[in-house]
């Protein structure tokens, strides 16, 4: 017989780390640097910032808050400069 533990959507989801710390820092960026803040542009600096750093995956909740907390402490500032380039080039040339 095969034996099934359940399974509860609430502790159990794929999530990557470094898109939700991208998410925030372009949002918190947008604003220092006066950038437009609509949601088109907001989503291209995430795109742009995303594509240049490594994903960082977590399956549970508990993982992803670990997580979260390594990579704010070891690649904030990667995930700053790949962050305020995207804004910078979303900035100078916004598509709406």
């Amino acid at each position: 017989m095969e034996s099934r533990l359940p399974i509860n959507d609430e502790q159990v989801s794929l999530v990557n780390i470094m898109e939700e710390l991208v998410k925030l820092r372009v949002r918190e960026t947008m604003r220092d640097l006066g950038a437009c803040e609509c949601q088109t542009c907001y989503l291209n600096a995430c795109a742009l910032a995303l594509n240049t750093l490594t994903p960082k995956y977590a399956t549970t909740r508990k993982g992803a808050l670990l997580s979260k907390f390594y990579e704010m402490k070891n690649a904030n500032s990667v995930i700053l400069v790949a962050v305020t380039q995207a804004v910078m080039q979303v900035k100078e040339c916004p598509h709406h």
